[in-house]
């Protein structure tokens, strides 16, 4: 906001710019730190996998989206690669990174939000919260994966979200 609309800002309007941008610097903050985190890594001369597969070669620079509480980020670590074996992060370990999409605290949230009831008013209260909204089947994904159980979405559903 400029000098002149600071000066003929309401309290409401200047809270929610302060708000939304608080949660844009929290995201530049976290982007940042995992830029670091990045610029840190060091090379390993091998990493073995759970597959016993020797991985002697590293790439720097391979990259993953991670949608959290503070908005999307791009996390940037070294790739070990062997022929007819799939990459390896370690960094992945060190900064505990999902396996998937959706942070640990962006989990926490969505289960937070839909125990307490259905859907639809789970995305509204979220959008208000975290300052964006999930679809319907991004809610449900996300819960059954921040449930930390094994079963099948629907059974998990059936049992969790009110219908």
């Amino acid at each position: 906001m400029s000098d002149t609309d600071m000066a003929a800002c309401t309290q409401e309007r200047l809270e929610d710019y302060l708000t939304q941008s608080g949660r844009e610097l929290q995201r530049i903050a976290m982007q940042d730190y995992l830029d670091a985190a990045a610029r840190r890594e060091e090379r390993l001369a091998v990493v073995t996998g759970a597959d016993q597969v020797a991985r002697r070669r590293a790439e720097p620079g391979h990259t993953r989206q991670l949608l959290t509480t503070v908005g999307p980020v791009e996390v940037s670590r070294i790739a070990y690669r062997a022929p007819k074996s799939a990459n390896l992060h370690p960094a992945d370990a060190v900064l505990a990174l999902p396996a998937h999409l959706h942070s640990a605290p962006l989990q926490r949230a969505v289960v937070h939000e839909v125990a307490d009831g259905p859907l639809r008013s789970a995305r509204e209260a979220l959008a208000r919260t975290i300052g964006q909204r999930l679809g319907t089947r991004q809610q449900k994904r996300t819960l059954v994966v921040g449930s930390g159980r094994e079963r099948s979405e629907r059974s998990f559903l059936r049992q969790w979200i009110p219908q």
